[in-house]
C-alpha cells in the first residue's frame, strides 16, 4: 500500500487501505494510479471521489483500471473542475458512463481508447456535451459505426 503525495497522502487521509501493488500518485488537482491498475475498483474510487479532497480534481487518469464501470463515471460526472479524463482500457465503461459526463464544463481531453462496449450513443453525447474538447481518442472502440463518427465531425 503505497501513496505518493505533496504533503499526507490521500490514502491516510481518507483511511483507505489500497491494495497490494497499488500505487498512487494525489496532489490535489491529479489522480494517478502508477502501478496496481488491475485492483482498482469502483467501491475504491468511489471512497476517493466522495471525499472533499476531491473536489478541485481537474485530472483522472484510469487508464487500464479495467474493473471501473458506470458507477464511478456517475461520480466523475460531478467534478465540473475536470479537465482531463484518461479511460484507456476501461472495458466496463458504457455509453451510459460517457453520458453522465456532460455536465463536465472544463472538460478538454478524453481518452476513450480500447473501452469497447461504447456505441454510437456514446458519440451523440458526447457532441451534445456542454464541454468542448481538444483532444478526443476513440481508438480500438469497435461498436462504433461511421454515423458515429459524424456526430463528433458535425460537433
Amino acid at each position: 500500500t503505497t501513496s505518493t503525495s505533496k504533503g499526507p497522502s490521500l490514502a491516510s487521509q481518507l483511511k483507505l487501505q489500497l491494495p497490494a501493488g497499488c500505487v498512487l500518485e494525489w496532489d490535489s488537482t491529479q489522480l494517478l494510479f502508477k502501478s496496481g491498475h488491475k485492483y482498482v475498483t469502483d467501491e475504491l474510487m468511489l471512497s476517493i471521489l466522495n471525499s472533499p479532497l476531491s473536489d478541485k480534481i481537474q485530472s483522472i487518469d484510469l487508464g487500464l483500471c479495467y474493473q471501473i464501470t458506470d458507477a464511478t463515471m456517475l461520480t466523475i460526472g460531478k467534478k465540473t473542475a475536470l479537465r482531463y479524463l484518461n479511460l484507456c482500457g476501461c472495458f466496463n465503461v458504457t455509453d451510459k458512463g460517457i453520458i453522465a459526463l456532460n455536465m463536465l464544463v472544463n472538460l478538454n481531453s478524453l481518452v476513450l481508447y480500447r473501452c469497447q462496449h461504447l456505441t454510437d450513443a456514446a458519440t451523440k453525447a458526447i457532441s451534445n456535451a456542454s464541454y468542448s474538447l481538444f483532444m478526443l481518442n476513440l481508438s480500438h472502440c469497435y461498436e462504433l459505426t461511421s454515423a458515429g463518427f459524424e456526430d463528433i465531425g458535425n460537433q
